[in-house]
């Protein structure tokens, strides 16, 4: 985004100054004139960096103006005199009219978080199923992690019971939890996967007890 609107206010930020809080309402965006802003996530345990803006005509603080949702991130000024051009809702939308392209500009900013957003989250999925599925199967993921999430809860408040070790069938990734067992076909919760019965095979795909392998944790 250019800055040939020069009538819009400036406001000057010294190094560390926050220019808004996360959670937050607001009711401006701001373009970057000069200097460097570092936008952050924030809580009791520390912060992490989102991304830092230091090209004259970028613009932050946009979704307070696009849905009046609060701040999703800290603002903070990173350099002394730090330069933003302030755009208030009435600014923003004499923007649009007078130039449409800057709808535009926005719209791909966002397009921009939403494909890394994305990339993002795939990421932590591929890590978060690896360890049961290797090819990456949400479902079976998924259903895997219920039954050990499951299993950690035991009648008495606040006892865990002992992890004996998962088992994954090589075949179709079923994972068994011997915390949980498989009560519908008799197999009660805390059964190690060694004194299953012979007979036993998986539920997914049928197969026999001999295509599991133990997960190492």
């Amino acid at each position: 985004m250019d800055t040939e609107h020069q009538k819009k206010p400036v406001k000057v930020y010294k190094k560390s100054d926050i220019i808004f809080k996360e959670k937050t309402r607001g009711a401006e965006m701001y373009v970057l004139r000069s200097g460097k802003v570092k936008l952050v996530l924030q809580d009791e345990k520390g912060e992490a960096e989102v991304s830092t803006l230091e090209q004259p005509g970028e613009f932050f603080g946009e979704m307070a103006l696009v849905d009046a949702s609060p701040r999703s991130a800290t603002a903070i000024a990173e350099e002394d005199n730090t330069e933003l051009e302030v755009l208030d809702r009435e600014d923003f939308l004499n923007t649009i009219r007078e130039r449409p392209e800057f709808a535009l500009e926005i719209m791909h900013e966002l397009s921009n978080r939403v494909r890394l957003g994305n990339i993002l989250y795939l990421e932590v999925i591929e890590g978060a199923m690896s360890p049961y599925c290797r090819r990456n199967c949400l479902k079976k993921t998924m259903d895997a992690f219920s039954r050990e999430a499951i299993s950690l809860f035991t009648p008495q408040p606040g006892e865990k019971v002992a992890r004996i070790g998962n088992w994954k069938c090589t075949i179709c990734d079923y994972v068994y939890v011997p915390e949980f067992g498989d009560p519908e076909r008799g197999i009660p919760p805390g059964t190690p996967f060694e004194e299953l019965p012979d007979s036993w095979t998986c539920p997914d795909c049928g197969k026999p007890k001999s295509v599991f392998r133990k997960i190492e944790s």
